[in-house]
């Protein structure tokens, strides 16, 4: 059975390569906004189901931590991420994800 000793080391290479699969792409605001010399810290955040000039915001579930939004199937997402003292905002793009969160502590919001 010349197939027998080929056939162990694919097996094995298969099982790695999906114990080993790389994590999920995170989406986030970035913590600071920076205009000119100026640094704005992270605020708050929208998020819309599609691009936000549809005007499609969600709503989000309010938690002890902050604000979750859950989705029963992949969704193209996008967070609109507001900072301290600028009108000025950062547009994050979260294309297939199913859950995204807002945090109090440490303030932050993210797409898995």
């Amino acid at each position: 059975m010349w197939w027998s000793k080929w056939l162990a080391p694919a097996l094995a290479l298969g099982i790695s390569a999906t114990t080993f699969a790389a994590p999920p792409h995170r989406y986030a605001c970035p913590p600071a906004l920076v205009d000119g010399q100026v640094k704005h810290a992270f605020l708050n955040v929208e998020a819309y189901d599609g691009p936000p000039e549809q005007q499609a915001a969600l709503m989000g579930a309010e938690t002890k931590d902050g604000v979750k939004w859950e989705f029963e199937r992949p969704g193209d997402i996008y967070l609109i991420c507001g900072y301290s003292g600028t009108s000025k905002t950062i547009t994050v793009h979260a294309a297939k994800v199913t859950a995204c969160k807002g945090t109090a502590s440490p303030l932050a919001a993210y797409c898995d």
